[in-house]
């Protein structure tokens, strides 16, 4: 289990990825955006060891831009036990790594950029907040999204919550490469495999935790897949 010392105090343990070249495992610690103010941090694991780590705490490149997710005219929106509502700001989420894992790639939902930082620079447990900071750099621009995942080339395969959409960022720009109001609702995690992106479509704006507590939602609930060039 993961210790209460490495976690705030409303954690919301999001993706990870596995870094098989420096025996790590890094979970992105969205925090609860429904429940502000948020703390959004790396959760570092050594596999050999089983040390675990917090480090980043509130780094800017884990924010949100302070604008509200809209989904087709629509307002993401939670309301809490006492009748006010929010439309919170979501911070980290998606996070992936390259196939030779040189480089951790991520982001914030809320946000429209990809960071990245060397996988051995995360690893290495000497290495303060303030010396990781320095090795982080912006990527590629997104759209606001839940997951994404690195493939071949630099192309960093991005769901678009917002517009239905799956792009492909680079840092030479944006690129939609599919995009469907009925297939792709609320697009989450991808993965890929040989020439395939797999998406989960899972509607979760339509649930009644961002849906001002009505539930929109309507099976099926869908994985697709989409032929890519890798």
């Amino acid at each position: 289990p993961i210790p209460n010392t490495v976690l705030s105090s409303k954690p919301f343990l999001q993706d990870f990825v596995i870094d098989v070249k420096n025996n790590t495992a890094v979970i992105a610690d969205m925090t609860d955006a429904l429940n502000p103010p948020i703390a959004p941090a790396f959760v570092v694991i050594n596999l050999e060891t089983g040390y675990i780590r917090r480090v980043l705490e509130g780094n800017a490149s884990f924010l949100a831009a302070d604008e509200p997710v809209e989904i087709h005219g629509r307002l993401v929106s939670h309301k809490r036990k006492d009748g006010t509502t929010i439309q919170p700001r979501y911070p980290l989420n998606p996070i992936s790594i390259d196939d030779e894992n040189n480089y951790i790639y991520y982001g914030a939902m809320g946000n429209t950029k990809i960071y990245r930082i060397p996988s051995a620079v995360l690893a290495d447990e000497s290495k303060q907040d303030s010396d990781l900071n320095k090795y982080i750099e912006f990527y590629a621009n997104k759209p606001k999204s839940d997951g994404f995942k690195v493939g071949a080339n630099g192309k960093v395969y991005v769901t678009d919550v917002e517009n239905s959409a799956i792009v492909e960022s680079t840092p030479s720009g944006v690129k939609t490469i599919v995009q469907s109001k009925k297939d792709l609702s609320w697009p989450d995690g991808v993965a890929i495999h040989g020439n395939y992106l797999y998406i989960v479509a899972n509607q979760l704006h339509n649930l009644p935790l961002l849906n001002e507590g009505k539930d929109a939602s309507k099976p099926p609930y869908l994985v697709l897949k989409i032929k890519i060039e890798e």
